[in-house]
């Protein structure tokens, strides 16, 4: 299901909160470093990297195959 770019960023706000509370720190910078090291990317990388990811598994499952050919797609 897609997303609007506004839903998105939303989204990503609440992740930055609380990763500023949970480590006390407003700056920026240091939000930046920990989400990267902690591995939380913006929010719209991971519905990417899940889309993807879906895509991948229904093309090597043939089901994606199926449908075109049923007509579905």
């Amino acid at each position: 299901m897609p997303l609007s770019d506004r839903l998105v960023q939303s989204l990503d706000r609440c992740v930055r909160q609380v990763v500023a509370k949970i480590f006390a720190t407003q700056d920026n910078n240091c939000i930046k470093e920990i989400r990267s090291f902690c591995d939380l990317p913006d929010i719209g990388v991971l519905i990417e990297r899940r889309r993807v990811k879906f895509v991948d598994k229904m093309l090597t499952n043939g089901v994606y195959v199926f449908l075109v050919g049923v007509g579905w797609c």
